[in-house]
């Protein structure tokens, strides 16, 4: 029942990030529908759960192929998204963040879905902290690591 569940959860946050971010959020992808997924960096035991959908033919069941693309670097592929060359990836937002500091970027792009909820990549505060929601950070100073 355990591993029922965990491929369950694996399957769908897997699929869901690979339709959201491809915008097939609408509808059923085509058969020819090929999603170039960045990977920003080297290949480790992080990117399992890719293998594993598409090791189990849950990409192909939605009629997806996934063309990974190995990047050196969360930084890398937001211009490739920007550009088109990458339909998506897996990345932190500490790029984004910068890239959206005051003579920076500022790339049109949103981050969508957050694949991996318990990353050390989080956004934290103190409990006793006002700020409860990102909209509470607005106009407030924030730091991030290049």
């Amino acid at each position: 029942m355990l591993k029922r569940v965990i491929v369950s959860g694996v399957r769908t946050a897997v699929l869901l990030a690979a339709l959201l971010a491809a915008g097939f959020g609408t509808g059923r992808a085509s058969a020819a529908d090929v999603v170039h997924f960045a990977w920003p960096g080297n290949m480790s035991s992080g990117y399992a759960p890719f293998s594993f959908a598409q090791d189990l033919g849950f990409f192909a069941e939605e009629g997806i192929t996934i063309d990974t693309v190995v990047l050196q670097g969360a930084g890398t592929i937001i211009p490739q998204i920007v550009n088109g060359s990458i339909t998506t990836g897996f990345i932190t937002l500490s790029p984004l963040i910068v890239a959206r500091q005051p003579g920076g970027p500022n790339f049109d792009i949103k981050y969508a879905y957050n694949i991996v909820p318990a990353s050390i990549w989080e956004l934290a505060v103190l409990e006793k902290s006002q700020i409860k929601a990102l909209p509470d950070l607005a106009g407030k100073p924030s730091a991030s690591a290049r």
